[in-house]
């Protein structure tokens, strides 16, 4: 539990939940990420006890210990990609040749941008055009959310378009 002079768990919950942690480096992160588990272990234990609340506080520290959660999922990102930075700024050289172009800053909005050929944008198979042609004899066409059968009015549709061709 927590000391009287110590705020409770859902107060710290609100405070770690809005610290700025894109703006953090390595060290001041992982101590970030030490105090949102002690506070996830503490509202835990308060969760899990059998001292009497109200629903609503007991939904409130629920809450609270998803949002931290996610909040914490955020931070393990934030430190895993610390860490890649780091150990790839470890592997280029320091100096860098006259022709060889420095490595770019890693920003919250950096952007992947994939050739149309990668395998993240590959398509499963061929890209079929769709049409309201129908596909076999006795389909029905569908035009304006409403199916209409070939030839039901001589002037529109269906009719009309097969009389162009």
């Amino acid at each position: 539990m927590h000391t009287p002079n110590e705020p409770s768990p859902m107060l710290k919950a609100i405070d770690l939940v809005r610290v700025n942690v894109d703006q953090m480096g390595l060290q001041d992160l992982e101590a970030h990420a030490t105090e949102v588990l002690g506070t996830v272990e503490a509202l835990n234990e308060f969760i899990n006890s059998a001292a009497p609340r109200s629903h609503n506080t007991e939904l409130d520290a629920l809450q609270r210990a998803r949002n931290l959660r996610m909040h914490m999922a955020r931070v393990r990102d934030l430190i895993q990609a610390c860490k890649s930075v780091n150990a790839l700024l470890q592997t280029v050289p320091t100096t860098t040749a006259p022709g060889m172009a420095s490595v770019p800053a890693m920003g919250r909005r950096s952007r992947v941008i994939r050739p149309l050929t990668s395998a993240d944008n590959a398509a499963s198979g061929h890209i079929q055009v769709l049409s309201n042609d129908p596909q076999g004899r006795g389909a029905k066409a569908v035009c304006g959310g409403e199916a209409k059968e070939v030839g039901a009015h001589p002037h529109g549709g269906e009719a009309n378009m097969q009389a162009k061709r």
